[in-house]
């Protein structure tokens, strides 16, 4: 999984985060730091969450989705 600069080997993402704002949706690999505080992630459409969450357990598997 690629973000930016960042890179995360898929086999390591147990758990993901997504939490609606408003019209936003935040994605993070909290279990996953890249450094200490700070966690891979993206904000994307709120419209687009059910789209994603189908596409990250398509792509990921048995991944726990936290909200």
């Amino acid at each position: 999984m690629k973000f930016s600069d960042v890179s995360v080997s898929i086999d390591k993402v147990q758990k993901i985060a997504l939490e609606v704002v408003g019209e936003d949706c935040y994605f993070t690999l909290p279990y996953n730091q890249t450094e200490p505080g700070k966690s891979p992630g993206f904000v994307f459409p709120v419209g687009k969450l059910e789209e994603f969450k189908r596409y990250l357990l398509a792509g990921l598997g048995s991944v726990e989705i936290i909200t």
